[in-house]
């Protein structure tokens, strides 16, 4: 389409600003949580590394469920939220999803057996790619205030 055009719906697109205020709501209740996500990922990072280097694999699980436990407190401060908006209940159902994907990898972490592995990497995949499209709905409901 032409830029013109494009540059008209985006105005014609923007937020209520009685919904402004829900919008920044939702914005700073995930925000509590970015800090302690992007540590955990740091972590883990390091964790990698250091596995490969040493070869020693004890302390993976401890880090997974630290971050299976903050994605499930920023869908909590979420859904204490209640601002009625379908960006809320899809990003709430986008970070339950991630949760499910960290706790399947955490379930393939603990066992042995090479099926209940690979069973749990289908499941852990499965709940990522539905919370990646929860959460790109989610996200572009939420430019929108709806």
């Amino acid at each position: 389409m032409s830029g013109w055009f494009d540059e008209r719906a985006r105005r014609s697109a923007a937020v209520p600003p009685e919904k402004q205020r829900l919008v920044r709501e939702i914005k700073a209740a995930l925000a509590k949580s970015n800090n302690p996500i992007k540590d955990h990922f740091i972590s883990l990072d390091t964790f990698e590394r250091h596995a490969k280097k040493y070869g020693h694999f004890s302390g993976l699980p401890e880090i997974v469920v630290k971050l299976r436990a903050e994605l499930l407190r920023a869908r909590g401060r979420l859904d204490e939220l209640d601002t009625g908006l379908r960006a809320e209940r899809r990003l709430s159902a986008a970070l339950t999803e991630s949760a499910a994907g960290v706790a399947a990898w955490h379930a393939g972490l603990k066992s042995r057996n090479l099926r209940e592995i690979n069973a749990a990497l289908r499941s852990m995949e499965r709940h990522f790619a539905k919370a990646r499209s929860l959460g790109k709905a989610g996200a572009a409901d939420l430019e929108r205030g709806r």
